[in-house]
């Protein structure tokens, strides 16, 4: 992100497009869910707000350092951890099983 961020005129552009349609999901990531919770609580896994914490301080420092701009506002999109997917998600599920359900039994 570093390299894209502080290269070219073209490839600053790009990723900051790339930060512009990704942010909103960055949230998510540390909306801790059920089976987190009870990970959490048995020791299994670390609390996520302590992760975001030391997430947010890196994502600053790596925007920074990429002469990125955090876009000011934003829409957070949450649900996808949960289970709650758009239309979308059958279609690229469709393509992704393609050649599995094709060739049945294909090894790599």
């Amino acid at each position: 992100m570093v390299r894209l961020g502080d290269g070219t005129d073209e490839s600053h552009q790009k990723v900051q497009i790339a930060l512009d349609n990704l942010i909103p999901y960055f949230e998510e990531f540390f909306l801790p869910e059920s089976y987190e919770q009870y990970c959490t609580q048995k020791g299994i896994s670390p609390d996520l707000t302590e992760v975001k914490r030391n997430a947010e301080i890196r994502f600053s420092e790596v925007i920074k350092t990429a002469t990125l701009m955090k876009p000011e506002k934003y829409f957070s999109k949450k649900g996808g951890k949960s289970g709650l997917h758009t239309e979308h998600l059958g279609f690229i599920l469709a393509d992704m099983q393609f050649m599995q359900r094709a060739y049945p039994g294909a090894e790599w």
